[in-house]
């Protein structure tokens, strides 16, 4: 199999440049959410930018693109030894699909049953968190406004020190449940250390990681009483 790897962050953290620049370096295929690689993927995304789905939708219409990601890509792909690496995964709606009504746990309990069913274990094997500042954030929100790129509404909410740190906290929590709840490897990085040498050792560790936890879990099986 091979390593199914995750990047998060707050918007303007870089994600979607290291994806591709660790992407090309071990020869991963790269995908992100909301998927977007089938007409029906595609659908759902143009239902999505247009604001017009409620929360519940939103929801239900992201688990059934995961479902789609991975019988299409992920899956695939993992079950060839190839490597997949992820801009956004599931972490993304427990921070914001979550609300008042709605926990983080849940959001991340209904995706991974869902993926469940249909033989998929939704764990990533290693997530990379890349940590930017506020300050960092603004300086970058200013350079793509002056570099004429599409904003969206997300960009200019986060302008708030106040909301950002609200997020990026929540961020956090999450990442913080499924270290202590599921033995999920993160890492947290700053911009500064997404250097490609740092990112191959970070994924290199992570491998064999991953097959020290196979080999624990073989043994377990091996040693328990008849």
């Amino acid at each position: 199999m091979g390593l199914y790897i995750v990047l998060e962050g707050m918007e303007m953290s870089g994600k979607s440049t290291v994806c591709k620049k660790l992407g090309a370096a071990i020869k991963a295929r790269v995908t992100a959410e909301p998927f977007n690689e089938t007409p029906e993927s595609k659908a759902f995304k143009a239902k999505l930018v247009s604001n017009t789905m409620t929360k519940d939708e939103e929801i239900q219409g992201f688990g059934t693109a995961r479902v789609e990601a991975f019988q299409k890509v992920i899956g695939p792909y993992l079950k060839h030894g190839r490597d997949v690496i992820s801009d956004r995964n599931f972490i993304t709606s427990m921070v914001y699909q979550s609300d008042e009504h709605v926990t983080p746990s849940e959001i991340f309990s209904f995706n991974k049953k869902l993926l469940g069913s249909y033989g998929f274990d939704i764990l990533p094997d290693l997530v990379i968190f890349i940590d930017i500042s506020h300050e960092e954030f603004l300086e970058r929100l200013d350079k793509s406004i002056n570099d004429g790129r599409d904003i969206n509404a997300k960009d200019l909410m986060f302008k708030d020190k106040e909301v950002f740190d609200i997020y990026r906290n929540k961020y956090l929590r999450c990442l913080d449940y499924l270290v202590d709840q599921f033995d999920v490897t993160v890492q947290i990085l700053k911009p500064s250390e997404t250097d490609l040498v740092n990112l191959l050792d970070i994924v290199e560790k992570s491998r064999e990681l991953k097959e020290e936890k196979k080999h624990k879990n073989k043994m377990s099986k091996y040693f328990q009483p008849l």
